[in-house]
C-alpha cells in the first residue's frame, strides 16, 4: 500500500506535514496524551518511519500505565487484534481508525461490528465484540 495514501486517509485529507505531528509523543508529552492519541500514535508510527520514535514512546506510555495486559500489549506491538482481548485494546492495535460501527443491543448485551478500511485505497478488516471483548476479527 502507498504510505501517502494511508497517511492521507488516516488524517482524514489533511496535509500531510500537519498532519503527521498531531502524532507526534515525545517523553515529555506522553503522561499528557489520551489512551486514544498513545493508540493512533502507535499505529502512525509503524506505518511512517518519521515518527517511529513517536510510536515506541507511545507504546512504552501505555505500558506503565497498565491500561492493557502484558498479553494485550504484545498484540498491539504487533498491530494484532484477536479474540479474548478487551475492546479497547483490540481498537488500540488498529489504531483507532474506523470508518464505521455497526451496535446491536440486545438481551444478552451489546455487539459491535468495526469496519475499517474504505475498500478502495485500503483493504476492509472487521472487528467485533460483545459486551467489551472482542469475539472475532476478520482481515
Amino acid at each position: 500500500m502507498n504510505l501517502k495514501i494511508l497517511t492521507v486517509l488516516v488524517c482524514g485529507g489533511a496535509a500531510l506535514a500537519g498532519c503527521v505531528s498531531q502524532f507526534e509523543v515525545t517523553r515529555e508529552t506522553a503522561s499528557s496524551k489520551s489512551v486514544e492519541e498513545l493508540c493512533k500514535a502507535i499505529t502512525a508510527g509503524a506505518y511512517n518511519p518519521s515518527i517511529a520514535d513517536s510510536g515506541k514512546i507511545a507504546l512504552g506510555e501505555l505500558y506503565e500505565r497498565k491500561v492493557f495486559t502484558n498479553a494485550e500489549m504484545l498484540k498491539i506491538a504487533r498491530l494484532e487484534a484477536a479474540p479474548g482481548m478487551s475492546e479497547k485494546a483490540g481498537l488500540c492495535a488498529w489504531g483507532y481508525y474506523w470508518y464505521d460501527v455497526n451496535t446491536t443491543i440486545t438481551a444478552r448485551g451489546t455487539k459491535k461490528q468495526y469496519v475499517f478500511g474504505d475498500g478502495k485505497y485500503t483493504s476492509r478488516k472487521f472487528l467485533y465484540s460483545e459486551n467489551g471483548r472482542v469475539t472475532a476479527v476478520q482481515e
